[in-house]
């Protein structure tokens, strides 16, 4: 399988012996369930109709770019687009990576313009020969890798919202707003496709055209419920970033509105003795004690009696 791997369109193709084993093939025979992987872009519609011998309106919707989560039943088989969060080395997890299938009875066929890891977690599995015996229960298991490892990435979310709230408590706010961005960015770009992935679960679980035992459906409504709890999460990290940055706000306008008054007493004291002083600068004759030696000590000692006494006057009307 690992040799199929590095093919740069065809990953692999694979023979399932319906005991939770698979062994590589060339070629469908029809011996029994096929899973075909391909690694594709959007340029690879006439590729996959050759290969894979899909119709080229299913091969579109395999390769489309963008391609949203949802479960359709078409022409007797299933589309089904999941996402998953991007576990590659070097990318954002809030980087959804996608995972196309096109679900008949004896076959699957799946399509991801990048590497995904849930992809290889069931192949794994079926080499160690612990994988899924048809092709819907392969849905089931891509689905199911796909949601265990997005668990990971919620709990590191929730314990830095966690994180954020103790150094609000405890007053380290530096950088606490740029981490604070930097998670809602991140809670919100996963939320944004967490949401209609548990929707397409939830479609697949009832829109299943016979291809799905009741086991398989069991085990997506699981899947689903697991999906959800994850939206809820995403929604609880959301509020509580929402409360820390109104509690920022709140503090920072305390602050300000502290600083305000500050200087609005700083005012209120000095802008008499402003007046006095301009009064006596004045370039006139007749100030007072112009031509008087000790005319500045008495105008600087009566200047901080006034102020000493505004001080006085502006505490006992509780200005401060």
């Amino acid at each position: 399988m690992n040799s199929a791997a590095k093919q740069p369109r065809l990953a692999f193709r694979l023979l399932l012996d319906q005991k939770g084993g698979a062994s590589e093939v060339s070629a469908d025979s029809g011996a029994g369930p096929m899973w075909d992987h391909f690694r594709l872009g959007s340029d690879g519609t006439a590729y996959l109709v050759q290969t894979a011998k899909l119709d080229e309106q299913i091969a579109e919707a395999l390769v489309i770019e963008s391609a949203r989560p949802r479960a359709t039943p078409l022409r007797g088989g299933l589309l089904v687009v999941l996402r998953g969060v991007n576990l590659n080395p070097g990318a954002d997890p809030e980087d959804m990576v996608s995972v196309r299938m096109w679900i008949e009875e004896r076959r699957i066929v799946t399509v991801s313009p990048r590497r995904v890891m849930a992809i290889e977690d069931v192949e794994g599995l079926l080499e160690a020969g612990e994988g899924p015996r048809s092709a819907p229960e392969t849905v089931v298991a891509i689905a199911g890798c796909l949601v265990e490892r997005m668990a990971p990435v919620v709990d590191e979310l929730l314990e830095s919202v966690e994180d954020l709230q103790t150094k609000l408590l405890d007053h380290q706010t530096d950088d606490l707003q740029r981490e604070l961005s930097d998670l809602r960015r991140t809670t919100a770009l996963l939320h944004r496709h967490f949401a209609p992935q548990r929707d397409a679960l939830i479609r697949l679980t009832k829109n299943y055209i016979g291809l799905l035992d009741e086991t398989n459906v069991s085990a997506l409504r699981e899947i689903a419920d697991r999906k959800m709890r994850y939206v809820e999460d995403l929604d609880s990290v959301r509020e509580r970033a929402t409360v820390i940055q109104d509690e920022i706000d709140h503090t920072a306008g305390q602050t300000l509105n502290r600083n305000m008054y500050v200087l609005s007493v700083v005012a209120a004291v000095f802008l008499p003795l402003s007046l006095l002083t301009g009064l006596l600068g004045i370039n006139v004759g007749g100030i007072p004690g112009a031509s008087s030696q000790s005319s500045f000590w008495i105008v600087t000692i009566a200047l901080v009696v006034i102020a000493v006494f505004e001080v006085w006057f502006l505490r006992k009307r509780g200005m401060f």
